[in-house]
């Protein structure tokens, strides 16, 4: 599905829950001592992605869940290493939403995770590569290292950031901006989630 479709999509799950990027619809969590589950595993929805080698997951790792994501990644104006502005990443802040298009959390700073169910995951970046389009955020790589909460991201380990379109802040940078001012550009990207390595 393009862009336009899923911020069709975000806007209207927006206006019947009425909260804001980055504010998960939460409902209690419940207790999950089992195996971590598969989620909306259909129609080739859970087959792990074709990436360079440098951002795959490590042998044994098993897909978890994947959830394509819609929103902004917010840049801040800040002083670059040789003192000229430049827009730095804040944080993304975007919708999740599973394979039948029902919105399935958020995505924001750290970066983490939420699910609706009440589970999250917080990790760091281990390595990234070039996106395909030139315009596009880099393709991750992040592992897990922390979580709250149980269900589908209690289990998760390492997450890719795959299929990204856009969100690149602008190459000319912000010079002339007020200091700490911010800029939001959209993206989407597709996240999958891995665990059963340890």
């Amino acid at each position: 599905m393009n862009l336009s479709r899923w911020k069709t999509a975000l806007i209207f799950a927006l206006s019947l829950s009425g909260v804001g990027l980055g504010i998960a619809c939460g409902t209690a969590p419940q207790k999950n001592d089992g195996p971590a589950p598969r989620l909306n595993d259909e129609g080739g929805w859970l087959e792990q992605p074709q990436v360079p080698a440098s951002i795959r997951v490590p042998a044994g790792a098993n897909l978890l869940a994947r959830f394509h994501a819609v929103g902004t990644q917010i840049y801040t104006c800040k002083p670059s290493a040789s003192g000229t502005p430049a827009w730095v990443l804040k944080a993304p802040a975007a919708q999740l939403f599973d394979a039948k298009e029902n919105r399935a959390g958020t995505h924001g700073e750290g970066p983490s995770w939420m699910s609706v169910d009440g589970s999250s995951v917080r990790g760091k970046k281990i390595a990234q590569v070039d996106a395909p389009p030139a315009d596009a955020i880099p393709w991750l790589l992040v592992q897990a290292t922390a979580h709250d909460g149980a269900g589908v991201f209690s289990k998760v380990e390492y997450v890719q950031r795959v299929n990204t379109n856009q969100g690149k802040a602008p190459a000319s940078g912000c010079e002339g901006e007020k200091p700490d001012a911010e800029l939001s550009v959209d993206y989407s990207a597709d996240y999958y989630f891995y665990g059963g390595v340890k």
